[in-house]
């Protein structure tokens, strides 16, 4: 069984990566994407800016219904019979991303990239990015405007 995890954040990049892994789905015979969202308040252990149980029950919720959402136009953008699950979770993606993959069962994760600046990613910084530094998992890098195109050729980066 071969699955694609696909990190989200609901913005533009992130969509086009999911359209993209759809259509990498499709020509490795992936049986199954896995949508994954992973919230963060970032107000922990800030008096000033405390964060209730009530916030933490509204970002679930908020995930939840922004990846039934996404799937449900995934699967409106297809015929092919790839089942999409989805995860929304209090969680840090790039830390823990390796036990995320095997936890979903991940062959590969799929995630997009803006390409900004070196001052856009030194300001708000890249998941992405820290992702290709944490994880073992076959990761593809899909730039902001890419549109799948089935893959004859791969280059693999590696800071041995």
């Amino acid at each position: 069984m071969k699955t694609i995890l696909v990190p989200t954040d609901f913005s533009p990049v992130a969509k086009n990566a999911a359209e993209y892994a759809l259509g990498f789905a499709r020509q490795i015979s992936a049986d199954k994407i896995v949508l994954y969202h992973a919230y963060q308040p970032s107000a922990v252990g800030d008096p000033l800016l405390a964060v209730t149980i009530t916030d933490f029950e509204t970002m679930k919720k908020a995930g939840e219904d922004g990846l039934a959402a996404e799937r449900d136009r995934l699967l409106s953008l297809t015929s092919a019979n790839i089942a999409v699950d989805l995860v929304c979770e209090m969680h840090f993606l790039v830390q823990e991303i390796d036990e995320i993959c095997q936890r979903v069962g991940a062959n590969y994760i799929v995630m997009g990239i803006t390409g900004g600046g070196a001052l856009e990613e030194t300001l708000i910084g890249s998941n992405t990015l820290a992702v290709s530094k944490h994880t073992k998992v076959p990761l593809i890098i899909v730039p902001a405007n890419a549109k799948y195109q089935n893959i004859h050729e791969v280059m693999m980066m590696s800071d041995l």
